[in-house]
């Protein structure tokens, strides 16, 4: 239900925990990433746009233009910024004396297939270059002892600083705002230079070094994918498979769609009509090992005059963000050209209430379904546990791999004379527990059908869930409360076909999935009967508890997207309550020396395996507008009392 309807008192209880959490988590991973920076002796900026790679020391500094960036440069009469900031200081006009200077700038262009070692352009040999003191509309601003900036027209350079190269450089000339736009053998791919000349006037010899800013200008497309092996059309979205040979300059892939047929027409056409959407594709296997792909697009806008049929397109865009020309789906796929039928999807969050549910969500605390697991907050929160153990047992341990390691190998734990130690005091215990838990959504009153049987199947999850505690009384057994938090997920097909006859049938065929993710929280009072172990030794402690829940819930899609059904979000929260009696196996009297030493070491004064069953009723009290998250499970787990 709407986290507003929750008992204050509870909601209170619930926010204030999963906030701590929250916190603990993001303290445990500030320090994880550490990055070093470095100093930049060029950068390289290209103004409007600044689609840029900077390098370092002496690299060559690449701005990369597609056929798009070639044409919005000229278009606009754009300028190209180069920003040159030096590390030391450079006198920037003359060189004397012992300072660093600026020797010469000098220009050159070559196809993109050449390289720069394969012309000669030096102080003492320009054959295949220009000095830009020679052009005059190559400016020099902003000139100081630490940078200087050289500010070129685009459509000068690529047009008036080639005709002063050598014809052997084998480079052409873009005219006009057309030749941005060729087709094929016409198309641009070549590759212009700024190169930088520095010169330290030394003693003995002087020093010289030298740097490029490389703007390569790509307007030739890249091949398309051969073949589309798979289509499916569902309101939301295109899923598609196709097989795509040559991959080494790809980017990326983009769907297109439309209420019509446009199968004759080309990439350009295509791009330029009003009819034709298109989206980039969410790839499923960004790496696979042979040459198929597949993914889904997200179908932003469906044509009004779509009448149940979408036509579609699939095309490969390169790292200059070029288009390849279309590939459509053969005859196998569309045997009779009339398009893709709209297949009638329905998830969960929509199938519940057409099942007749009145959960009505709306709570935005929860993380959404699909999203990332939210491990942070189980790590922080049995990382309170290894903090108190900490606290009272402080050891030589130089950081927190040791005392993970001990969690997980008890037995190697330093083995020290149990007559020899007197056990600590005791304070609390910690759980690390694991159910199998299945909600009874079914179950609810008015629901026709079984929406969360038909949506997800009849399989139980795992469930799993850190509880920690604090003794308040000791005595004739233990009496004390603890906190629970735990995770579980439930992941199925969307439905295919229309639920409200209750036709609809799950199916893979279409690849979407939709999600129901759980985050249970629960405040408990227990107590132990340790009395057979404490006074006869006997293995044995019953235990016995009972307390109140809040269990978030985020319903969506696999790829974080919530869920909305007639303007409601399918995220909420529901309240509840439980009962639950377990027997812990106590683990000491197997090793009572090396239990003592674990004691002695790390503050943990008894080990445990217990089995729980856990009766939980959480549907609000009894609300008949919320979920039924009930569920009588069985936990198993380990506990260490502290």
């Amino acid at each position: 239900m709407n986290c507003s309807k929750t008992p204050g008192s509870i909601r209170y209880f619930a926010m204030t925990l999963a906030a701590a959490f929250a916190c603990l988590a993001g303290v445990s991973t500030a320090s994880a990433l550490n990055i070093e920076s470095s100093t930049l002796d060029a950068s390289v900026s290209v103004e409007p746009t600044s689609k840029f790679i900077t390098g370092l020391n002496n690299d060559t500094r690449d701005i990369l233009l597609g056929r798009e960036q070639c044409q919005s440069l000229w278009t606009g009469d754009n300028d190209l910024r180069i920003s040159y900031n030096f590390i030391s200081s450079v006198s920037p006009n003359r060189c004397i004396g012992a300072t660093p200077c600026i020797d010469r700038i000098m220009f050159f262009a070559v196809p993109a297939d050449e390289t720069p070692q394969d012309f000669t352009c030096t102080p003492d040999n320009t054959r295949n270059c220009v000095d830009i003191a020679d052009i005059n509309w190559f400016k020099r601003e902003n000139e100081t002892e630490r940078g200087l900036d050289i500010v070129i027209p685009f459509r000068r350079m690529v047009k008036e600083a080639v005709a002063e190269l050598d014809a052997s450089n084998n480079v052409a000339l873009i005219e006009n705002v057309d030749d941005c736009n060729q087709e094929g053998s016409a198309s641009v791919n070549q590759q212009y230079f700024l190169r930088i000349f520095m010169k330290n006037i030394g003693i003995n010899s002087d020093q010289k070094e030298l740097s490029d800013a490389r703007i390569e200008i790509d307007t030739l497309r890249p091949n398309g994918p051969s073949e589309i092996s798979q289509i499916a059309v569902t309101e939301r979205s295109i899923y598609a498979t196709w097989t795509q040979s040559n991959v080494t300059k790809i980017k990326d892939y983009k769907a297109y769609w439309s209420a019509t047929d446009f199968s004759g027409m080309t990439i350009a056409e295509i791009e330029a009509s009003d009819t034709i959407y298109s989206r980039v594709i969410n790839l499923d296997n960004p790496d696979p090992s042979g040459s198929e792909y597949s993914g889904s697009a997200t179908i932003t806008q469906l044509p009004a005059d779509a009448n149940g049929k979408l036509f579609v397109a699939i095309s490969s865009r390169d790292l200059a963000e070029n288009a390849s020309e279309p590939t459509f789906p053969g005859e196998e796929l569309d045997p009779n050209g009339e398009g893709f039928e709209i297949v009638e999807v329905t998830d969960f969050w929509e199938h519940y209430h057409d099942a007749g549910g009145n959960e009505r969500g709306g709570c935005s605390v929860a993380p959404s379904a699909g999203g990332a697991l939210p491990g942070g907050l189980l790590f922080a929160f049995a990382g309170l546990g290894v903090l108190a153990f900490r606290r009272r047992r402080p050891g030589n341990a130089k950081s927190l791999a040791p005392y993970l390691v001990a969690l997980v190998a008890m037995g190697g734990a330093t083995a020290v004379s149990a007559n020899a130690y007197a056990e600590s005091d005791i304070h609390g215990i910690s759980e690390v527990r694991v159910g199998i838990y299945y909600p009874g959504i079914d179950e609810e009153a008015g629901l026709s059908g079984t929406p969360f049987a038909d949506t997800f199947g009849d399989s139980n999850r795992v469930v799993g869930e850190y509880e920690m505690g604090v003794h308040l009384l000791q005595g004739f057994g233990a009496l004390g409360v603890s906190g629970r938090i735990g995770y579980t997920n439930f992941s199925g097909d969307v439905l295919v076909g229309d639920t409200s006859d209750g036709s609809a049938t799950s199916s893979d065929s279409i690849g979407e999935k939709t999600e129901f993710m759980l985050i249970p929280m629960g405040l408990s009072l227990y107590y132990r009967f340790d009395i057979l172990e404490k006074f006869w030794s006997i293995p044995l402690v019953p235990v016995v508890k009972g307390g109140v829940d809040y269990v978030f819930w985020s319903t969506g899609s696999s790829s974080g997207t919530t869920s909305t059904y007639q303007g409601n979000k399918g995220n909420g929260a529901t309240a509840g309550w439980h009962v639950a009696g377990a027997l812990h196996l106590w683990l000491d009297w197997i090793e009572p020396e090396s239990a003592a030493g674990f004691d002695r070491t790390w503050g943990i004064n008894n080990s445990y395996l217990f089995a729980e069953y856990s009766m939980r009723q959480i549907d609000d009290f009894g609300s008949d507008e919320s979920f039924n998250l009930s569920d009588d499970l069985w936990v198993f787990g380990v506990a260490f009392e502290y």
